[in-house]
């Protein structure tokens, strides 16, 4: 009979415990990183939805404070009238669909999706019921998540003759 001297090859079955650790591993691994990516998504998703919001309020409180007149259509579109020395005229916020658009002569400047409420203005008025020239302007955004966002200013209206 032959006698077998050392024999050193790697048998099938190591290959495929081999393959079976090295499967795992990848899975592992791979699972994790598709996790940070989902919450890096979901980060910055939050961050613009936020940026977007305080963009929205930032130009309706800034406009805001140099119109002369509010005009209340339907209990989703505001317009507010300017100084006739402004460049532009009148502006619209109306809200339909959920979208905040803020119109400025008829075009489309901005849009907010996902506006939960329909009144984002606010005019103060003190213990008597008249108006203190003081506006707020309150704007609840949801993320695609479910949460909402919150952001609310309150502003001096400067020309408007409440």
């Amino acid at each position: 009979m032959n006698k077998i001297l050392n024999n050193r090859a790697i048998t099938l079955v190591e290959i495929l415990i081999a393959i079976t650790l090295f499967s795992v591993v990848m899975i592992i691994a791979t699972s994790m990183i598709i996790q940070s990516f989902n919450i890096i998504n979901s980060s910055s998703e939050t961050v613009s939805t936020k940026q977007l919001a305080e963009i929205m309020l930032d130009d309706i409180t800034n406009n805001l404070r140099i119109i002369e007149s509010v005009i209340r259509e339907e209990n989703n579109l505001w317009e507010f009238n300017f100084q006739e020395n402004y460049d532009e005229n009148k502006i619209k916020l109306e809200i339909a669909n959920n979208k905040l658009q803020m119109k400025i002569d008829g075009k489309v400047i901005r849009v907010l999706d996902n506006v939960k409420n329909t009144d984002i203005l606010e005019i103060v008025k003190d213990g008597t019921g008249n108006p203190t020239g003081e506006i707020i302007v309150k704007l609840n955004v949801e993320e695609e998540t479910g949460r909402t966002i919150n952001k609310r200013k309150i502003i001096l209206a400067r020309n408007l003759d409440l």
